[in-house]
């Protein structure tokens, strides 16, 4: 279930990340272009994977843990 979830946030996540990369290339290396644009669209491929498989072990974590006591069914005598 996890892995269909970190596909999903790294599919959601691309498009921008892309985006955000070459338009940062654009602006960092506007006169190498050809280095600053690939260089960046592979940053920004990394970074998007890095973040979904980091939400996901965060979603992991939090719903691994012990279950919570029920606090409402507890009665002030």
């Amino acid at each position: 279930m996890s892995d269909g979830m970190s596909r999903a946030v790294f599919t959601l996540l691309l498009p921008a990340t892309l985006a955000m990369s070459v338009a940062l290339a654009c602006t960092a290396w506007p006169e190498r272009l050809w280095l600053g644009v690939p260089l960046m669209l592979s940053a920004g491929t990394g970074l998007a994977y890095a973040v979904s498989r980091l939400m996901i072990l965060g979603v992991r974590i939090e719903t691994s843990g012990p279950p919570k006591a029920n606090h409402d069914s507890v009665r002030d005598g």
